[in-house]
């Protein structure tokens, strides 16, 4: 629910982070604040509890994360970029519970009390099978003598991985993952440590780091085993970008594909509608993702 693609939903900058991560602190507690003050054990001085509130936090929360993200490198130093998703949702949900400006400060406080997480999980030989692997549908393409892979610094010095991918975890978070399974035309395995070509891309970078632009371009050149050279196929703006055109549609295709495992079509459509509904309350909301009789609510 909170992404509906690990690596298109993603705020760039200085590193790159996902900003809907806020989502999970901002819905729990805009839904405990609506029950509580339904059935009278809150008086509640703060915004609406409504669906258009839950939007506007999100709102807020991108904009903070992204300020601090556009200015600040975390990956580099071992830290992890998480550190402002906490500040964000902390900062944020702060304003859910319409604290003072005191109060304010004091919960951000604790976001750098508790110190930054540490990136320690996400390489070698630390890390851990904590993400599964996406599938992909490919054609075999045995006619491939190697695949040339260009992106923006941030993306290589965050997802290029140099040597043996000890781990799936490894893999998953691997941008040569990418030539791999070109090469194979199919997911790839274990004994697939070894790919050929990952290039930082200048012009992609400058575009990256353009606040008018804002891009996350990716190019791929493919060199044949008969020494031919096919054309650079670049695409500037990937499906989970903001400009491009087919974005809302493919995040609702893959809601309604994902929710269907679980409820029926009738049942999917009634949730959408009261999503787009910014006047409805939010545990209207949340209640629609729960079925009946399969857990107790203790709000």
């Amino acid at each position: 629910m909170i992404r509906y693609s690990d690596h298109n939903d993603a705020l760039g900058g200085a590193d790159a982070s996902h900003s809907s991560d806020n989502l999970g602190a901002i819905l729990a507690v805009s839904d405990w604040l609506c029950r509580s003050a339904a059935s009278g054990r809150l008086v509640h001085h703060g915004p609406p509890r409504t669906i258009h509130t839950v939007l506007t936090a999100m709102i807020k929360a991108y904009e903070i994360q992204g300020c601090f993200q556009i200015q600040n490198a975390f990956h580099p130093y071992g830290m992890d970029h998480t550190i402002v998703v906490k500040l964000a949702s902390t900062a944020v949900v702060s304003w859910l519970l319409a604290f003072s400006e005191e109060q304010t400060m004091a919960a951000i406080s604790h976001v750098f009390m508790d110190g930054c997480p540490p990136r320690v999980y996400r390489g070698a030989p630390n890390t851990i099978p904590r993400k599964g692997l996406r599938a992909l549908d490919l054609d075999p393409a045995g006619d491939f003598e190697s695949i040339d892979v260009r992106r923006q610094a941030a993306a290589v010095r965050t997802i290029s991985k140099a040597g043996e991918l000890h781990k799936a975890a490894d893999r998953d978070h691997c941008m040569q993952y990418i030539a791999v399974s070109l090469l194979k035309g199919e997911i790839m395995e274990v004994a697939d440590y070894r790919t050929r070509a990952n290039k930082r891309g200048e012009s992609f970078m400058r575009g990256y780091l353009d606040l008018s632009k804002k891009s996350a371009a990716s190019g791929i050149t493919i060199v044949l085993k008969n020494g031919d050279v096919m054309d650079e196929v670049v695409v500037e703006y990937p499906v989970g970008h903001v400009e491009n055109d087919n974005t809302l549609a493919t995040v609702k295709a893959k809601f309604r594909r994902n929710m269907g495992l679980r409820f029926e079509e009738q049942e999917v459509e009634g949730i959408l509608a009261v999503a787009e509904n910014e006047d409805r309350a939010v545990f209207k909301f949340v209640d629609l993702l729960v079925r009946k009789g399969e857990r107790e609510n203790k709000l």
